[in-house]
């Protein structure tokens, strides 16, 4: 080689190694296909979600759209030579399938539509969860997450899922930008807790009679969410005098408290607590079940009414926690049915999934769930989905919802608390008209027969102060 031809090499080395970033950058577009998320947050949690497919090539690419929500589409620049919507595993989401070509060099279709819940927001608290995220992993993928600027946002792991994005500001936005390639994940949520301006929860009051006797439920909820609120109060409407008619007990007053999920809860649905005592509890629900199956939440609130009523006709949890569970989902789910919500359905059907898994394949005895919780490793479904077993038979082969009149309608004419698993098949029994301790022995509860049944103290009058 002459020295001028290394003198020239040495020369273009150094020309290239000195000059700024942006000289370096391709003077062309990336040839790889993006999809640009941008899901535009207002104040109460509702969003404007766009999704923009751009491509300088022809050929074909899939991605997510929404099946219970009306969505547009454009086509900005190119055509779409063919499409195609597909099921998927997803409940709420259709697979779009597409072919194109483009026109002077690039390709480009949008889709948009309106997503209410896209954050749920409670007193100061929001915690955002995208739409599910899918498209061909041969593309990239940017997110813009859109936020009002009264919004207070922790850049860290414990607030940020599945990436920590970087920021910046709009006029009137706060940014969230998250850049993926699709290669190393292509399906995908964005979950984000943040902090915005305190809003108080609001009384909404229903009165419900049931034999002469009036009660008083009230849901406390956010202004934004009072369609929810009325929702709970029409469900408990209907579910009140069933229990009621069920437990031979009613309740002077029910509270219901909306909580701001978070990672921590997010799938929790509802909750009461503590159990102590006889004393009805206030009955904590997360909105963010508005997002899952119609009439979901519904059947959650009544499950959580349920324990209301047990803990007023006198069954104490604390050495009994499945009968209370078993029972919450049962009748919770056989009313929220005779109601009409769907969500029920699929709550059934889940359970009655966890129940082949546990009793059938593992050969799993019942009498696992007197230890609540107590196997490391196994989901809490299986305890849920068990003890609703338990109360589901006995119901199928003593007479259903009145052979559990006939239980309550006993403990009640003798005055007994119910808070040891003896005491409670010894009702059981009498409420079938069969002895029932060989039947919970070879499910394996722990259970000594008694031969009759003490008054105990009165079971107080729902609710204390």
């Amino acid at each position: 080689m002459s020295n001028v031809k290394v003198a020239l090499i040495i020369a273009l080395l150094a020309y290239v190694t000195f000059l700024p970033p942006y000289a370096l950058a391709p003077a062309y577009p990336s040839l790889t296909p993006q999809y640009t998320y941008i899901f535009d947050v207002d104040e109460d949690g509702r969003a404007n979600v766009t999704i923009d497919f751009k491509s300088p090539s022809p050929g074909t690419s899939w991605f997510f759209v929404p099946n219970a929500t009306r969505w547009e589409l454009k086509v900005i620049k190119g055509k779409i030579i063919s499409k195609e919507i597909k099921y998927t595993k997803w409940v709420f989401y259709n697979n779009f399938t597409f072919s194109y070509i483009p026109s002077g060099g690039s390709f480009e279709l949008k889709v948009s539509y309106f997503f209410r819940y896209a954050s749920i927001i409670v007193t100061d608290t929001a915690m955002f969860v995208s739409p599910q995220i899918a498209f061909d992993k041969r593309s990239r993928a940017l997110v813009l997450l859109k936020l009002p600027l009264t919004a207070i946002v922790s850049l860290d792991k414990r607030h940020c899922l599945p990436f920590v994005p970087s920021v910046s500001r709009e006029l009137r936005k706060i940014v969230l930008r998250y850049e993926v390639s699709g290669r190393k994940l292509n399906v995908f949520r964005i979950y984000l807790l943040y902090h915005v301006p305190w809003t108080p929860l609001l009384d909404y009051v229903r009165e419900v009679k049931v034999g002469g006797k009036v009660a008083r439920i009230t849901v406390k909820a956010p202004a934004r969410y009072k369609s929810i609120a009325e929702r709970i109060l029409r469900a408990y409407q209907g579910a009140f005098p069933i229990l009621a008619n069920i437990t031979h007990t009613t309740l002077s007053y029910v509270t219901v408290r909306f909580f701001p999920p978070t990672f921590k809860n997010l799938w929790t649905g509802g909750y009461v607590e503590p159990f102590t005592g006889g004393r009805t509890k206030v009955i904590n629900l997360n909105p963010f079940f508005i997002r899952t199956r119609n009439g979901s939440l519904e059947q959650i609130a009544i499950h959580e009414l349920v324990h209301q009523f047990l803990l007023a006709a006198g069954i104490y949890p604390q050495k009994i926690l499945w009968f209370h569970e078993g029972s919450a989902e049962y009748f919770s789910i056989t009313i929220a049915e005779k109601l009409g919500y769907v969500g029920a359905y699929y709550r059934e059907r889940e359970l009655k999934d966890a129940i082949k898994e546990v009793l059938i394949k593992e050969r799993k005895r019942p009498g696992f769930i007197q230890e609540w919780g107590g196997e490391v490793g196994r989901p809490i479904t299986h305890y849920y989905a068990v003890a609703y077993y338990v109360l589901k038979y006995l119901a199928d082969h003593y007479g259903g919802l009145r052979y559990y009149s006939r239980f309550y309608s006993l403990i009640r004419e003798k005055r007994v608390i119910i808070s040891d698993q003896n005491s409670l098949v010894y009702f059981l029994s009498k409420a079938a008209g069969k002895d029932l301790y060989p039947l919970f022995k070879e499910w394996g509860f722990k259970v000594s027969r008694v031969l009759s049944a003490f008054p105990s103290i009165p079971p107080p009058k729902a609710p204390l102060a």
